[in-house]
């Protein structure tokens, strides 16, 4: 049987239907999994619920602060939920060879690549975007009423500029970690374990050399640095955290371009 890739000539809008049922079930399946709802339980209880709560009950719309701590308050979580949606987002296929059935079946090696980081970012986004936009809605319905609007749904925007780009470096740098190791164990752990390594790395070096630059190792210091400023929170422009950021995402597509969009990806 020739396994060679052979792009997609048939009708566009039977394209764009498997394009979104594949994106749709991707995205379900991962919603309905025990493990997901397991991971997500937790915080939505112990954070998300109660700052749902204090927005019913304020008279002012939440605070960049309010946005920031929903965001690091749950890390833990969201890196977990990070190494769990995305750990075998590419390696179990490419561990089973099914995406071969997938280009058969209408999906060119774009659209299979981007309908899989599409259904892992949308369902990543229940613990990135979604707990912030229930507050903020919650402020408004609560009759927070039009003093400070403008400003209230302003501060709103940047939180929520600020969390897509972190989910969506999350996801290429799990994505990328996944086409790599071929296991989602590995990549899971993978993930886990850089993020730590990076993070403890980055304060050694500090210690002993004193260097600002030396923070840049770290993962969760360039994204808290990035997300902090974007809300608001802090003034000064983390250029070089940023540029660390962009650095990560653009090596994270090359990486998963050529892993799967190679000669050898279909074989």
């Amino acid at each position: 049987m020739d396994n060679a890739y052979v792009p997609w000539t048939g009708d566009r809008k039977a394209h764009r239907a498997r394009m979104k049922y594949f994106v749709a079930s991707g995205a379900k399946r991962s919603l309905l999994s025990k493990w997901t709802f397991a991971i997500l339980i937790i915080p939505f209880m112990l954070i998300v619920v109660p700052s749902v709560i204090n927005a019913f009950f304020q008279s002012s719309y939440p605070a960049p602060l309010d946005y920031y701590m929903l965001y690091e308050e749950p890390g833990i979580f969201i890196l977990l939920l990070a190494a769990l949606l995305g750990s075998g987002v590419f390696a179990s296929d490419i561990s089973q060879k099914s995406h071969i059935l997938l280009y058969v079946h209408g999906l060119t090696k774009g659209g299979y690549i981007v309908g899989r980081l599409s259904s892992f970012f949308i369902s990543f986004l229940s613990m990135t975007l979604l707990p912030i936009t229930v507050v903020f809605i919650v402020s408004l319905a609560s009759g927070s009423g039009s003093t400070g609007l403008t400003g209230g749904i302003a501060d709103f925007v940047r939180a929520a500029a600020a969390m897509l780009f972190m989910t969506l470096y999350l996801c290429l740098l799990t994505a990328a970690l996944s086409c790599v190791s071929g296991d989602r164990k590995y990549a899971g752990a993978g993930l886990i374990a850089i993020y730590y390594i990076s993070m403890i790395l980055s304060e050694v070096l500090y210690e002993i050399s004193g260097s600002d630059l030396v923070m840049l190792i770290s993962i969760k210091g360039n994204m808290d640095a990035a997300v902090s400023w974007a809300m608001g929170i802090s003034s000064s422009l983390p250029g070089k955290a940023l540029f660390a950021l962009v650095v990560v995402m653009a090596l994270c597509i090359v990486t998963i371009y050529y892993r799967l969009m190679g000669k050898e990806a279909a074989i």
